[in-house]
């Protein structure tokens, strides 16, 4: 009885196929193509499989197999060698990002992208995944005239690039990353090249010899010992330095020896402003602006990022550690808050005590914007105990930004702060801003008191477009 059961429903499915008729035949080749570049690379190997024309389309059109990331993939070695089979002879990107980090690439791996070293286009080792060694110094050494950006900033062990490196031999290089390289000492130059990041050597005043046309550089371990060019290439736009995450170094020292010009972008350290701030006005005349973020990069402790932009939108970025930042600047530069327009603090649980006590007054401060991270990072009950307040006589508008409101409560009893720790004469306030995205929990009605020093109430649920800043105009 089974038997005949089977047969018959295998002859209406049969049947009903036959009528329906599959619409993937009938769509352009193009089309087909298009569906399939919707997908992941993992997914594309579902699909060939589905059923006989997504299978043709897959295996017909290689450039659907260019490019391979080692985390879309649980067996890496199989997958890696069916990608580079099916993807025939175009160019091809490779990235190492498998999904456990501390996972090594294999040497099987590393033969088979070796034996199609000659249409490698970018390989790429993201920070958190370390390079062989190994794998990139053969690489480096056999042809690979299709090769445009190699990113391998984290090594296993230093590379040694090869007498040969040249123009000749990298006619398409762009952008070149690597770390703990050791450079021939004679290395021929490499003009494709215009994006460059190194562990720097310790003499680097041959770099634009090198790389004669690179625009964006990156320098990383650069200490009051190294040696760093005398002039910046006419071509490049972006110079940045770095020292050591645990341990910063004092680049303003070398800036001042140097016949640096100002760039679009430019990046150093410094343990003070003084320096980096004379260097640059001396440069830029009397137009320019100055903006400081407060950020904490681990594991390193928290730094001040001041930025330096002249009136034709150079900029100079400067790392300054925040211990004694208000020392500093009220030791060296007494008078620097005077041209202060605009100001918004982080962390004021402990940058408005600090503001308060070293600078007392900003003639010209206009804005001043204050950003609750947690709701509340200082409550109003330490607030009224202070003695001292900041002396704001031009200020115009006070901006308070949560990120979350817990309780309207506690913004209710902090705006009633708010005259405490500022202080604007027999003036009113133009505008009292409230921003955060459960700011829809407070009416007008729950600040009454608000209408006794400002003008205008506003209650926005929208965030700010440029938060964590101070700015400085010095137009």
């Amino acid at each position: 009885m089974r038997v005949p059961i089977d047969s018959a429903l295998a002859d209406v499915t049969q049947l009903s196929n036959e009528r329906r008729m599959d619409l993937l035949p009938r769509l352009p080749p193009e089309l087909q193509v298009s569906c399939l570049e919707l997908l992941r690379i993992d997914e594309r190997f579902i699909a060939s499989h589905v059923s006989r024309t997504w299978r043709a389309v897959a295996l017909s059109s290689p450039t659907l197999w260019a490019s391979y990331e080692a985390a879309q993939f649980k067996d890496l070695e199989p997958s890696l060698a069916t990608v580079l089979l099916r993807s025939q002879s175009v160019p091809f990107d490779f990235t190492w990002n498998p999904r456990r980090p501390s996972l090594k690439m294999s040497p099987i791996l590393g033969d088979m992208l070796h034996a199609h070293a000659l249409r490698l286009r970018h390989v790429r080792f993201p920070t958190s995944h370390q390079a062989p060694s190994d794998f990139l110094s053969s690489l480096l050494n056999r042809a690979t005239p299709e090769l445009r950006t190699l990113d391998a900033w984290s090594l296993d062990d230093e590379i040694r690039l090869p007498e040969s490196w040249s123009s000749r031999a990298m006619t398409r290089l762009r952008s070149l990353m690597l770390g703990s390289a050791i450079l021939p000492s004679r290395i021929q130059a490499v003009s494709s090249v215009t994006s460059l990041g190194l562990n720097a050597p310790r003499d680097c005043r041959d770099l634009f010899s090198w790389f004669p046309c690179v625009q964006e550089v990156l320098l990383y371990d650069v200490w009051s010992t190294t040696q760093l060019p005398y002039e910046l290439a006419r071509s490049t736009t972006s110079f940045s330095i770095y020292s050591d995450a645990h341990s910063r170094s004092d680049h303003s020292i070398q800036l001042q020896a140097l016949r640096w010009r100002l760039v679009p972008w430019m990046r150093i350290e410094s343990a003070i402003i003084s320096g980096p701030l004379e260097w640059f006005t001396a440069r830029a005349g009397d137009c320019w602006d100055m903006t400081l973020f407060l950020g904490c990069f681990p594991p390193s402790p928290l730094n001040f990022v001041m930025t330096l932009r002249a009136e034709n939108k150079t900029e100079l970025h400067v790392v300054i550690p925040s211990n004694g930042f208000f020392d500093q600047t009220t030791s060296i530069h007494p008078h620097w808050g005077i041209n202060l327009t605009r100001l918004t603090l982080d962390s004021i649980s402990w940058q408005l005590p600090l503001l308060v006590q070293h600078i007392r007054t900003l003639p010209s401060l206009l804005s001043l914007t204050l950003l609750l991270v947690h709701g509340l990072d200082i409550s109003a009950q330490e607030l009224r105990s202070w003695n001292d307040s900041i002396s704001v006589p031009v200020l115009r508008e006070l901006v308070l930004e949560y990120s979350v409101i817990s309780s309207t409560e506690n913004v209710v009893q902090f705006v009633q702060t708010v005259p405490v720790f500022l202080f604007w004469g027999d003036r009113r306030l133009e505008m009292l801003r409230l921003l955060g995205p459960g700011i829809a929990q407070l009416r007008e009605s729950d600040l009454p008191f608000a209408s006794t020093f400002c003008d205008t109430l506003r209650l926005e649920r929208t965030k700010l477009k440029d938060p964590n800043t101070f700015y400085w105009s010095q137009h």
